[in-house]
């Protein structure tokens, strides 16, 4: 490091924060996702990151995926279809996990902000 080390470009600080920005609201944006809906519903969609990852990477770095990453993916992608498709009919739990007996107790107590921009109640 010592022999390559290049200091950072003050213009890319910018850059640096405005993406810190956008991942701490993705990021509240997933919170609000599981606890407005329900997970098996919302954890295959992520799913769909694998897809905008090998858009990106064949848009803006001329990557092309070979044959065992599209085999893993279809497979991935494959799986989290078929969990939504064979959940969506059954019935939800008769209790939820959030008034479980205990539960309570081992929840840290949420910031006032953070459960005013997350509507927590």
């Amino acid at each position: 490091m010592p022999f390559v080390y290049v200091p950072v470009p003050i213009g890319h600080l910018g850059l640096w924060a405005i993406v810190a920005c956008l991942g701490l609201c993705g990021a509240f944006l997933q919170i609000r996702a599981y606890s407005s809906g329900e997970a098996v519903i919302v954890a295959p969609m992520q799913y769909s990151q694998i897809l905008w990852a090998t858009a990106y990477g064949m848009l803006l770095f001329g990557e092309t995926p070979d044959r065992t990453t599209l085999l893993g993916a279809a497979v991935i992608i494959g799986s989290g279809i078929y969990i939504v498709l064979r959940e969506r009919g059954k019935p939800g739990s008769l209790q939820p996990v959030l008034t479980t007996e205990g539960k309570a107790q081992t929840l840290a107590p949420r910031p006032p902000v953070l459960r005013r921009i997350l509507n927590w109640h």
